[in-house]
């Protein structure tokens, strides 16, 4: 609309209402707040269109931001699973080993148990063996008795390696598990800052 039709439509309204003569300037001065309110009114509604946009922006990062989050547990969680899995059968297989080594220890001390059974029952030659001989016999039966119930002792616990790669390309340690001695530097380090300040129970 132009500017003359504008202020002649102002200036009807006001010539109705107003027993001004001038009608036309003052049609003229209320255009001037009119416009001034107008061009206050584009200025905000830009403004809150701008920060509709931030709004927007960072809405988007933040779910760009979870989305990654998501991806790094699931991509922990798989591997401190496969951690887990490769540790249990460690430990399984392990086992089975401690107890077929104490199984054959065992076994050959009940060997010379029986070896010198036999010897004091005279079902072989008496004059073997002699006190030092009988002692060393003794003192083997004692030891592999000792070194089967060894070998059937569980180890130290050992804390298993538990990093992923990050987005970035750097590995870090899944906190589910405590920091140990295959954790990363920065993990051991803030460990050790975390056990120097924290205070002992009264």
């Amino acid at each position: 609309m132009a500017d003359s039709q504008r202020r002649d439509r102002y200036a009807t309204a006001i010539r109705a209402e107003s027993s001004r003569v001038d009608d036309i300037a003052l049609a003229t001065a209320v255009m001037a707040v009119a416009d001034a309110e107008q061009a206050d009114l584009r200025t905000r509604i830009a403004q809150v269109e701008e920060l509709l946009s931030i709004a927007h922006q960072t809405s988007n990062t933040s779910e760009a931001a979870r989305a990654a989050a998501e991806r790094i547990r699931e991509n922990a969680d798989f591997h401190l699973g496969q951690e887990m899995a490769r540790r249990q059968r460690a430990e399984k297989e392990t086992a089975r080993l401690r107890a077929d080594r104490a199984a054959v220890l065992r076994e050959a001390a009940d060997a010379i148990v029986e070896m010198r059974r036999e010897f004091f029952e005279g079902e072989l030659d008496p004059s073997y063996p002699t006190t030092v001989e009988q002692r060393a016999l003794i003192d083997a039966e004692v030891n592999l008795r000792r070194m089967a119930d060894e070998a059937q002792q569980a180890p130290e616990p050992h804390t298993p390696t538990a990093h992923y790669r990050r987005d970035d390309g750097v590995d870090c340690c899944v906190h589910t598990i405590p920091v140990g001695p295959n954790s990363c530097a920065a993990c051991r380090e803030l460990d050790a800052d975390e056990a120097e300040h924290t205070p002992e129970p009264t």
